[in-house]
């Protein structure tokens, strides 16, 4: 809307403005449609639901009309946050915080009227007031005193000053008191009746009590303007004053401000310090960064203005408990995001719903001409929802108006239509019903809502107000919440600042995978950080990652899995020992996926990548892959592995690395998309608790051989492995006996050229395997080296060794 009407010479109508917002939307729908797609996320990309839709429009005006039959809707006085820079009312949700740097001022109130005489009659008596608000001091009509602490009356020179006794050696310092005398103290309670003076208005300030103030800040003396704050306003509903808001809709004073009126809310401030300093009230003038509310539109700051809207009772019907109570049976993800969303709805006002804008679903409400009467009847909103359904929203504003209705009470049909739109946050608030009902393979409630962690007070609140109102049960199962991304250095992104990157310029950089990769592995119930450094090691673990599919790929070409697949209890123990571990693998990222613990999927899988099979499996097995029968029975073995270890870790991979496992499963030869092959959930195999027991063995001694080979490369003995022979033994029986039935396939888990049991040849450098206890040695391998295979016989036939020969003469075939 803000777009449309920057261009005035376009725009003459709300219609127009309506047609061209409708335009701006379908361009950027489009646009993020395209995005989305880049992206690798699956949707009804050409049968999306839009809020602007005909029937979405009309879903709308039912389910307000739900709410109104109910009596949950009302048009009242209060107090709201507002947009002088979008000129509209905000609800809480449209609120965010930033540091804003504001006046900090102490000013004085002269006593003007002492009823209950607790001051006993001293003169020159003022009441201490701090504020960050100047603006708000012509719409003072009162101060408030908490009734349960204790104030005192002190003496500064030829002056008498009321605050807080808790606070007085803080203003002391703030104030630069010198020689200040307590020379009584009064509860607060004493204080409700008594009278002031405005400090710049020939008006009195008459003392209150509120329970809301505080001893954290100020002087416990606060000034009340009804108009202009949520506390102010109740308070001063509770002791009948005035709702007096001298400031407008577009943020300058009115006549009721007098001097002031014309000014904008800065020049006001100004004009009020003015003013203050010339009654002789003001006392100090300073400067101070708090957390301020700020528009999330257009990122400016709001003020509370006191003015008629509509809202939703949020307590009509004991709807609040009942929202409580409902909230406890959803589940939250994570689970201490229970905790925010129960305050933020325990604590949350009535939901103002009136918009002053254009582009929305108009509030079907009407105002009779003659007798001046709000209508807002439920028949007649069920009337136009079925209008809406044929028209679209853009009816309400066509003349003549096609539905004829006569006000109920005084009979007239002069009605005027209602100009302000509803929040949009009750259009998203109503998505929930529109989709389920609208499409027929959805159901509900809906299994997941997930949005940042500011929506327990936005979306999640708004659609849990909605759902409670109309279907009283939670619109949701489960709720998922993350955090925001940050940069380098932990702070937030900002264009202001520089550091401020679409997602779109990093899929151009990087490419849409490694943007999909970092999002899942970053643990996003917390704020989450981005740079090119970390993006840079995202892409060195995806590399990793492409390598590993690229080498099963490369290694299962002439595998046909229906003919040649070994059976499991076949395969060698290492081989069956990957195959438990890609069991392992599968179900704990089952259950990652359940948790929506993706960090912990990318961690897992990384893991198992680089540490089970390219530090490992893919190194002992290059042996038999590359140097043994094309058709042998260990190949096929290694082979069916390889196939198992590929047709799953594509398919648990393919939520995350979409495009490369859809790429993977293509050249694999298969016909259907990866996405419909189905989801691996359970394991294939598992190892018996001895063979387990005997893998750890032999791993464990295997890292110690790894040592005590590099001491043999850095003396220059060897450079590769396969020169060399490792002598192993044990002083344990049963390890000895463990160690000599399994000594056949020690050389390739060592990849050495032989692996002999002998304690007579283990040297002076010999290495004890602290875990197992096994003691470990290598020396050069006797023999010489076999020119296909590199590993060191006492036989060879033409540099090649008898097994390389029986191979060579079978390819010859």
């Amino acid at each position: 809307e803000k777009e449309v009407l920057a261009d005035p010479k376009t725009v003459k109508d709300q219609l127009q403005v309506r047609t061209g917002c409708r335009k701006f939307a379908r361009k950027f729908i489009n646009i993020q449609r395209e995005q989305f797609k880049r992206l690798g996320i699956f949707g009804h990309w050409d049968t999306p639901y839009l809020t602007m839709d005909k029937w979405y429009e009309s879903e709308i005006l039912k389910n307000f009309g739900k709410l109104v039959e109910k009596g949950y809707i009302y048009r009242g006085l209060r107090p709201i946050h507002w947009c002088i820079n979008c000129v509209t009312a905000l609800a809480i949700s449209e609120i965010e915080y930033q540091e804003k740097e504001s006046y900090s001022i102490w000013i004085r109130f002269p006593l003007h009227h002492d009823p209950k005489k607790v001051f006993s009659n001293l003169d020159n008596l003022y009441a201490l007031v701090w504020t960050t608000t100047p603006w708000t001091i012509p719409a003072n009509l009162a101060l408030a005193f908490n009734p349960d602490m204790e104030y005192g009356i002190y003496k500064v020179n030829n002056t008498h000053y009321l605050f807080l006794t808790q606070l007085a050696e803080s203003i002391e310092d703030e104030l630069d008191l010198k020689e200040i005398d307590l020379l009584r103290t009064i509860s607060g309670e004493e204080l409700e009746g008594t009278v002031f003076r405005h400090p710049i208005f020939d008006r009195d300030s008459v003392g209150i009590l509120g329970e809301f103030v505080t001893a954290e800040t100020g002087s416990g003396v606060v000034h009340i303007a009804p108009g202009h704050g949520e506390e102010d306003f109740e308070v001063g509903k509770r002791y009948g004053l005035e709702f007096l808001c001298p400031v407008d809709e577009h943020g300058r004073f009115t006549a009721e401000a007098h001097q002031f009126q014309g000014l904008d809310l800065n020049e006001g401030n100004e004009a009020v310090l003015k003013a203050l300093k010339e009654k002789n009230n003001l006392l100090k003038v300073g400067k101070i960064s708090h957390p301020y509310p700020f528009c999330w539109r257009c990122h400016q700051p709001v003020v509370f203005r006191t003015t008629t809207q509509w809202f939703m009772n949020v307590d009509h019907d004991s709807h609040r408990e009942k929202s409580l109570v409902e909230i406890e049976k959803v589940r939250w993800v994570p689970k201490d995001s229970l905790n925010r969303m129960y305050s933020a709805v325990a604590t949350r006002p009535d939901w103002c719903l009136s918009r002053q804008r254009f582009w929305g679903v108009a509030i079907p409400a009407f105002y009779c001409r003659n007798c001046q009467e709000p209508i807002l009847r439920a028949d007649w909103i069920k009337e136009i929802a079925e209008l809406v359904a044929r028209e679209g929203a853009d009816v309400w504003y066509q003349e003549p108006f096609p539905l004829r209705f006569v006000c109920p009470k005084c009979g007239s049909d002069n009605l005027r239509r209602e100009t302000d739109i509803l929040d949009v946050w009750f259009d998203s608030g109503c998505s929930y019903l529109a989709v389920s009902d609208h499409y027929q393979d959805l159901s509900w409630p809906c299994e997941l809502y997930l949005e940042g962690s500011d929506q327990h007070r936005g979306w999640f609140n708004q659609s849990l107000m909605v759902s409670m109102a109309t279907r009283n049960e939670a619109p949701y199962r489960q709720v998922l919440t993350h955090g925001f991304v940050l940069d380098k250095d932990g702070r937030g992104m900002h264009k202001s600042l520089g550091n401020f990157v679409l997602a779109m310029e990093s899929v151009e950089k990087y490419g849409a995978e490694i943007l999909r990769l970092w999002v899942a592995s970053s643990d996003y119930t917390q704020d989450v950080r981005y740079s090119d450094e970390i993006m840079a090691r995202i892409v060195e673990a995806y590399r990793k990652f492409r390598n590993t599919f690229r080498f099963m790929l490369a290694n299962l070409s002439n595998f046909d899995p229906e003919k040649e697949k070994v059976d499991y209890n076949e395969l060698g123990l290492f081989d069956r020992y990957i195959e438990d571990r890609l069991s392992n693998i599968i179900e704990e990222v089952n259950q990652y996926y359940e948790n929506y613990e993706f960090y912990k999927i990318y961690h897992s899988l990384y893991r198992f990548a680089i540490n089970d099979l390219s530090s490992f499996y893919f190194d002992i097995i290059k042996d038999r892959l590359y140097t043994w029968k094309k058709d042998s029975k260990g190949r096929r073995s290694t082979q069916t592995v390889l196939y198992d270890l590929l047709v799953n870790l594509t398919r648990i991979m393919a939520p995350i690395l979409s495009f490369t496992c859809e790429e993977v499963w293509q050249n694999f030869g298969r016909e259907t998309s990866i996405f419909l092959a189905g989801f691996p959930t359970s394991g294939l195999m598992r190892l018996t608790n001895e063979e387990l027991t005997r893998c750890r063995l032999f791993l464990s001694v295997r890292d110690t051989v790894l040592k005590r080979l590099e001491l043999l490369r850095q003396e220059g003995t060897v450079g590769s492995s396969l020169e060399s022979e490792v002598i192993l033994y044990s002083e344990d029986k049963d390890t000895m006996q463990v160690l000599e039935k399994n000594i056949s396939i020690l050389p390739e888990l060592f990849i050495v050229s032989r692996v002999k049991i002998d304690k007579d040849h283990l040297g002076p450098n010999a290495i004890v395997d602290t875990s197992t206890r096994v003691i470990v040695d290598a020396v050069k391998a006797d023999g010489e080296k076999c020119q296909r295979c590199w590993i060191y016989s006492d036989k060879l036939i033409d540099g090649v060794c008898s097994k390389c020969q029986e191979v060579m003469a079978n390819e010859k075939k």
